[in-house]
C-alpha cells in the first residue's frame, strides 16, 4: 500500500497540488495584466496535465508569436525582490538550455519572454530571455541550493541569475 502511494505521488504534477493551483491562478492574473496592457495579444496556457518546457504562447491574430515562462515570487515584493535580490530573477540553466534547444528544433521558432510576477504588489516584469535563434540573454551563473517546486524541498543545481533592470514593468490593479 506504502509503496503504491509513493508511486502515486511521483508521478503527479505541482499543478495537481493545492500551492501548484495557486501558482495557476496568478499565472492568470500575470496574462491579464499582459493582455490588459497589449489587447491585440493573448496568452494562452500550455497544457497542465503534462509536463511541459514552458508556460504558455503569446498569440497575436491566431498566430504564435512568443512562447513565456512565467515565475510568480508570493514570497517577496516588488520592491523586496529589487533590494534583497538586486533585481534578479533566479531560473535553473538546465530549464533555459532545454527551452532554447526547443526554440532551435522548432519549424518556426520564436523568442521566449519571461514573466516574473509579484501578486503582493500586482506587478509583472517582462524580459526576452532566449531569442528565437537559441541565444540566451546575458546572466551569471552560479551553483547554488534553491527550492526543489512549487511544493517545496531543496536542490542543488546551475543556476542563471537574469538581471531584470531592463525589463518592462506593467502594474495591475
Amino acid at each position: 500500500m506504502q509503496l503504491e502511494l509513493r508511486k502515486r505521488m511521483a508521478h503527479r504534477l505541482d499543478i495537481d497540488t493545492e500551492r501548484g493551483q495557486a501558482t495557476l491562478a496568478q499565472e492568470k492574473e500575470a496574462y491579464s495584466i499582459f493582455e490588459a496592457r497589449f489587447p491585440s495579444f493573448s496568452v494562452l496556457h500550455t497544457d497542465k496535465t503534462k509536463p511541459e518546457p514552458f508556460d504558455g504562447w503569446i498569440v497575436r491574430a491566431g498566430k504564435v508569436t512568443s512562447i513565456v515562462e512565467t515565475k510568480c515570487r508570493v514570497d517577496v515584493s516588488f520592491g523586496e525582490f529589487v533590494t534583497r535580490y538586486h533585481n534578479k530573477w533566479l531560473v535553473t540553466e538546465a530549464k533555459l538550455q532545454t527551452i532554447a534547444n526547443y526554440i532551435v528544433a522548432s519549424d518556426t521558432p520564436v523568442p521566449l519572454y519571461g514573466f516574473l510576477y509579484f501578486p503582493d504588489s500586482k506587478a509583472l516584469l517582462i524580459k526576452k530571455i532566449i531569442e528565437k535563434s537559441g541565444e540566451i540573454t546575458a546572466r551569471e551563473l552560479k551553483h547554488t541550493n534553491t527550492q526543489a517546486t512549487v511544493n517545496g524541498g531543496i536542490a542543488h543545481r546551475l543556476n542563471a541569475f537574469i538581471p531584470m533592470n531592463d525589463a518592462m514593468l506593467l502594474k495591475g490593479s
